[in-house]
């Protein structure tokens, strides 16, 4: 730009202020279009969000949130009624899935499981007993039970609990953790806190309430019901922890930089390798 005086005939008087231009700089992502475009295919239908990673690199290989529209649009411009029609869809194709703080459902049940080995609340191989489809603590639940979708048969141990997505395991091993060590343990892996990557995220949190505020909220976070939140992209750096002896890497979405530690020693390399 360049901010100048002239006189009545045009001629320069002076020069208030200028600089020079600079041109843009190339920017190299690491999303794979051939994943990006393979997730986009399987999933465009759905109301969902992807992550891939490279769990020994913290890069990110694709972000897909679905369903979605055509970004050309605003580009090209759209008629009015497009942009109606795309404001008013019940699917939400304007919300950025991957962004959020969602409801992580069976997908915490690792975390659980790693926090509850690394605070020695249970072992491994600690039989926590067959409970059927459906358990309460007791009747101070009143008619509230945690239910599960199937029986089998062997001990109720962290690989049987994992193999067959026990709800009701979960539920009493965050029981056994405690409120306020499951809530501090999230908070070491990075929950309550600005996730470090290039594209702003909203972060992952323990409860929309602040805290645990009951036994039943208690189980039911155990097995990612309650009122945890996780993001995605978060979530994908934790699960990569199990193969980086429990280190949490850095999301990273550009392209050419080092493999950052965000969380060391998030688990011990015992309950990583077990997980």
């Amino acid at each position: 730009y360049e901010s100048i005086i002239v006189d009545g005939e045009g001629n320069l008087v002076e020069t208030l202020a200028k600089r020079d231009k600079r041109d843009g700089e190339d920017i190299y992502l690491t999303i794979d279009a051939e994943i990006q475009s393979q997730l986009y295919d399987l999933f465009a239908e759905d109301k969902s969000c992807s992550v891939a990673m490279n769990p020994k690199t913290g890069e990110v290989l694709a972000l897909v949130s679905t369903p979605t529209y055509d970004a050309n649009d605003f580009v090209l411009g759209m008629p009015p009624s497009k942009w109606t029609a795309l404001n008013e869809d019940e699917n939400l194709p304007f919300w950025n899935r991957f962004k959020a703080a969602l409801c992580p459902g069976s997908t915490i049940k690792a975390i659980t499981a790693a926090i509850a080995l690394d605070t020695g609340a249970v072992s491994p191989e600690d039989d926590l007993g067959p409970s059927g489809l459906r358990w309460r603590k007791d009747e101070s639940w009143g008619g509230y039970y945690i239910t599960t979708t199937m029986e089998y048969e062997g001990p109720a141990n962290t690989r049987n609990a994992l193999k067959f997505s026990d709800n009701i395991y979960f539920g009493k091993v965050a029981l056994q953790i405690g409120a306020d060590r499951f809530s501090q343990e999230l908070i070491n892996i990075g929950f309550e806190e600005r996730i470090p990557f290039e594209y702003g995220l909203y972060s992952s949190i323990v409860s929309t309430t602040e805290t645990i505020t009951s036994e039943i909220q208690l189980a039911d976070s155990g097995f990612g019901q309650g009122e945890i939140l996780t993001n995605p992209i978060h979530l994908a750096s934790v699960y990569a922890s199990f193969l980086n002896d429990g280190d949490i890497l850095q999301p990273c979405l550009l392209l050419g930089k080092n493999p950052e530690v965000w969380k060391d020693n998030a688990f011990s390399p015992e309950t990583a390798s077990t997980i």
